[in-house]
């Protein structure tokens, strides 16, 4: 305890206040600059982060501390993983850190093409492949305990093998409570690399992004050569290539220094080309040079490309080259430096569609620009706001703009999928046609679905999954609906139609009763039919059935004896209930002859029978029985 505080830690005044405020400030700020507590820190002017950091005081964190920037295959490289369990956390009876290695490109199919050794322990990652990606967890199948102020860093030996995927990786690791059910993450750290296939190499390890005319600037390119039983390279240099918006006059408009040795520069086709002697390139070969470059007063203003490759003895390139691009500003600070335009996409397709037309709108940072399109990597042609694209094929498609002035800016890139083909959805189970069960139950399998619905007896449409099970329905008809969507919007339906009627239901028999003969002179003994002649071919009749020649009015079919007569032309007939009409026959006939045949057939809504003629023919209905 420092005076003016009193014994027992009670501020006594206003300069007790004042320095408590101080320590605990300085505190605080020791706590930040060596990221005791990872997220902890003093708020910006301005700013509330408080909640933030109060969390960082309770949640566990896990980090890459470090992840090289580039990976030739074969070499090894450090990098290193830290966890902390702050003082306030929960503690973790079993932790288990989990490394998930993504190839954004393609996928692994083995499980080895990346070890991950640790310098400081035996406990190496192993990885295994699942979806494509590797993943491995340190501590192997054992865990460990995370205790609150818990903090551990370890270090690993990474080597990408020889032949395996190149291009960027995606390092992922999690902080797993075993204990969890379901999801097991309570912290992860996400990191990228670029890996380069196992062979002489040379790329920009470090170079500016931005620089001022006259400032020092430094550039570090590093070049690899793996042990491949290759042999060495006599007289091998770097060549640095400067590209400038436009052309150099002078070749002492740009000065590079490394190890207070000046690398010279010559004139070519109005860039600046600068070789730096390497000496022998021995197998293997892993070394770095860094210059610092001076961009002068007076030289081009705007974006620069900067490349750097290897050359032999000949002065043939054998690597890169790999070219970094750099904005160049005056150092007159009142002139305003001429920066290339930006394009940006305003309106694309969704990145999952389902139209083979597609409309971008875009937009430039610069009024007087013009644009420049590319769909699928073809030739860059003049185009205005908005453009469209039609007879768009199935598959993955990227669209780029570009912003063009005296000089063009960077592409504005959009990438979507064109999909038309909608999923497939097949019922595989339901009840029957007709039953005397009040439960039913769908089945159905789906390809390629984002999500399913279903509806009963016209319902609105709601998620679901399969089976779907419904319970103590009503007697009578019913319908169910199953629809599937992919991510493009494409849907694929099925429909299914079942009666649930009586118990055992059993056809009663009824006096022969004639309820319908379209031949003119006829009227029915209940006087409900009268005939009028035939039935015009392609047209049918309407006749009432339910409440009549001892039919109930709550039948679900009717047994009936169809005849045909007087037809003019060969033909068929067919008996049906309701608007649906099957798409088979009932009767065949032809003329001459008076055709019948005994129907079991569906009473339609209302209780009525229809009965189709195909050529036009007397029809007779005779009522023999009911269900």
């Amino acid at each position: 305890e420092l005076p003016p505080i009193e014994s027992g830690g009670t501020v006594a005044n206003v300069a007790g206040f004042n320095q408590m405020a101080d320590d605990v400030r300085a505190v605080i700020v020791t706590l930040h600059e060596n990221d005791v507590i990872p997220g902890f820190s003093i708020d910006p002017v301005g700013m509330d982060t408080c909640s933030a950091q109060e969390q960082a005081l309770l949640d566990p964190a896990v980090n890459w501390d470090v992840v090289p920037t580039d990976v030739v295959q074969t070499d090894v490289v450090e990098t290193t993983l830290s966890a902390y369990m702050p003082w306030d956390g929960t503690p973790i009876a079993h932790a288990q850190l989990r490394v998930t290695i993504d190839d954004l490109d393609e996928d692994f199919t083995v499980g080895d093409e990346v070890t991950m050794t640790t310098t400081d322990t035996a406990d190496d990652i192993v990885f295994a492949v699942d979806s494509g990606n590797l993943v491995g967890t340190w501590t192997g199948a054992d865990d460990f305990a995370f205790d609150p102020g818990d903090m551990f860093s370890t270090t690993f030996d990474l080597t990408v093998a020889a032949g395996v995927p190149d291009g960027e990786y995606e390092l992922t690791v999690d902080l797993l409570d075993l204990d969890l059910v379901g999801d097991q993450v309570v912290a992860t750290d996400v990191a990228s690399t670029t890996v380069h296939a196992a062979e002489l190499t040379v790329w920009w390890a470090g170079i500016f992004d931005y620089t001022t005319q006259g400032a020092w600037k430094p550039a570090n390119a590093r070049v690899f050569n793996p042990d491949l039983s290759q042999p060495t390279t006599p007289d091998a240099s770097l060549q640095v290539t400067i590209d400038a918006p436009v052309d150099f006059v002078l070749a002492t408009q740009v000065v590079a220094y490394a190890d207070s040795v000046q690398m010279p520069f010559v004139l070519d086709a109005g860039n600046l080309v600068g070789t730096w002697s390497l000496g022998e390139l021995t197998v293997p070969d892993d070394r770095s040079v860094e210059w610092f470059l001076n961009i002068a007063e007076g030289s081009p203003i705007g974006v620069y490309e900067i490349g750097v490759e290897v050359l032999d003895g000949s002065d043939v390139s054998i690597a890169g080259p790999d070219v970094a691009e750099v904005i160049v500003v005056s150092g007159d600070h009142d002139i305003e430096p001429d920066l290339p335009p930006v394009a940006t996409i305003t309106d694309a397709p969704d990145v999952i569609d389902n139209s083979t037309t597609a409309t971008f709108a875009f937009e430039a940072d610069d009024e007087a620009a013009t644009f420049t399109c590319s769909l699928d990597g073809a030739e860059a042609v003049a185009c205005t706001s908005p453009v469209t694209y039609t007879g768009l094929a199935d598959g993955e498609h990227t669209f780029a703009v570009t912003a063009v002035t005296d000089q063009a800016g960077p592409a504005a890139v959009w990438s979507w999928t064109v999909d038309t083909v909608p999923p497939a959805l097949e019922l595989t189970s339901m009840p029957p046609s007709m039953t005397d069960s009040t439960d039913a139950t769908f089945a159905f399998t789906t390809v390629g679905a984002a999500g399913v619905l279903c509806s009963l007896d016209g319902a609105a449409l709601a998620g679901c999954t399969s089976p779907v099970e419904y319970a103590a329905l009503e007697l009578g008809s019913h319908n169910f609906v199953v629809a599937a969507m992919d991510a493009a919007g494409n849907a694929a339906s099925e429909a299914w139609g079942w009666t649930i009627g009586p118990e055992s239901p059993m056809i009663v028999s009824t006096w022969p009763f004639r309820v319908a003969d379209t031949r003119v002179g006829f009227v029915a003994a209940d006087g409900l039919f009268v005939g009028t002649g035939p039935v015009a071919g392609g047209e049918f009749v309407t006749v009432p059935i339910a409440g009549r020649a001892g039919v109930p009015d709550d039948a679900l079919a009717v047994m009936v004896n169809v005849t045909i007569a007087g037809a003019v032309a060969d033909g068929h007939a067919t008996v049906f209930g309701g608007a649906a009409m099957p798409s088979t026959s009932s009767v065949n006939y032809r003329p001459g002859t008076a055709v019948a045949n005994e129907v079991l057939a569906r009473l339609g809504p209302d209780g009525e029978l229809r009965v189709y003629v195909h050529s036009t023919a007397e029809v007779i209905l005779d009522v023999v029985g009911y269900l």
